[in-house]
C-alpha cells in the first residue's frame, strides 16, 4: 500500500498547538478510485500527516493536498478555538511513496497565469500596486480571489463577492440593476457569464455548504480572474470602458 507525507506548521508560530493520540480517518474519492487513511500529529506546531492509499499516482497530489489539509485545518481549529488563537494552517512540504521530498506551492495555476494581462512583474506592476493600494476595497477584492485559490472550499462565495465588490466600484451610487448594467458595459460582459458565478454561491452564502465539481469551481475562478482583470485594465486606462479589442464574453 502506497505511503505519502504532509509536513507543515501552524503560523504564526507563537500560537503553540499540541495534540496527541488522534483518531485515524478513512476517506474514499470515488471518482479517482481512492481509498485512503490520513493520520495526523501535530507536535509544537509542526503537522507531519501519513497517507496510506490503495493506489497512488503524480496526478493525485492536489486532491491528496486539498484532503490532507481539510484534516490538519479540523484538529488546528479546534484547537484554536479552544485557545482564542487566530491562525492559518500551511503544508508546505509532501513526500511520496519512493521518499522523494517536495515543496508545494499553493494555488499554483498556469492558467490564472495567463489570464493576467494588465499588468506583469516588471512592466507596470508600480502603476499597478499603486491602484491597488489606494482603494481598500480593491485590496479586498484582490484578497478574496487568492483566498479563493490558497484555502479549499471558500472559492465559490469568495469569487462571487469579489464580482460583487467590482460591481459597486464601477456602478457608483446607482441601484443595484444599474451598477450591474454598468459593470456588464464597461467591462464588455453579458448576464449568463456573471451568473455563473453569483449563482453558484447562493447556498454556501446561507450556510447550504452544496458540493460543487472541481470542473465548475475551476470555471468559476477562471471567470473571476477574468473579470478582475479586465477591472484592473479599466482602472489602469483612467476608468474609460474597455474598447472593442477586448471580445464580449458570452454564457
Amino acid at each position: 500500500m502506497p505511503t505519502v507525507h504532509f509536513h507543515g506548521e501552524v503560523l504564526p508560530r507563537t500560537a503553540i498547538i499540541s495534540v496527541s493520540k488522534m483518531p485515524g480517518v478513512a476517506w474514499k474519492i470515488k471518482e479517482r478510485g481512492l481509498s485512503l487513511h490520513f493520520q495526523v500529529e501535530i507536535e509544537r506546531s509542526q503537522i507531519h500527516l501519513t497517507v496510506n492509499a490503495n493506489t497512488y499516482s503524480p496526478d493525485d497530489i492536489a486532491v491528496l493536498y486539498k484532503h490532507a489539509l481539510d484534516i490538519a485545518r479540523t484538529v488546528v481549529e479546534l484547537a484554536a478555538f479552544k485557545k482564542g488563537y487566530g491562525v492559518f494552517v500551511l503544508l508546505s512540504r509532501f513526500v511520496d511513496p519512493d521518499g522523494v521530498s517536495k515543496e508545494l506551492v499553493l494555488g499554483c495555476n498556469e492558467n490564472l497565469a495567463r489570464i493576467c494581462t494588465a499588468f506583469d512583474l516588471t512592466d507596470g506592476f508600480p502603476q499597478m500596486w499603486r491602484i491597488v493600494q489606494l482603494s481598500p476595497a480593491i485590496f479586498a477584492i484582490l484578497n478574496d480571489l487568492i483566498a479563493s485559490i490558497t484555502v479549499p472550499h471558500v472559492a465559490t462565495v469568495n469569487c462571487a463577492r469579489a464580482i460583487d465588490g467590482i460591481r459597486q466600484l464601477i456602478g457608483g451610487s446607482g441601484t443595484d440593476k444599474q451598477q450591474w448594467s454598468a459593470m456588464r458595459q464597461t467591462l464588455r460582459v453579458d448576464r449568463e457569464y456573471l451568473q455563473f458565478i453569483t449563482d453558484r454561491s447562493k447556498g454556501p452564502r446561507h450556510g447550504n455548504r452544496l458540493y460543487l465539481d472541481g470542473v465548475a469551481v475551476t470555471e468559476i475562478v477562471e471567470r473571476s480572474w477574468t473579470i478582475m482583470n479586465r477591472f484592473l485594465e479599466y482602472k489602469k486606462s483612467g476608468d474609460k470602458p474597455l474598447p472593442a479589442s477586448f471580445p464580449e464574453l458570452h454564457g
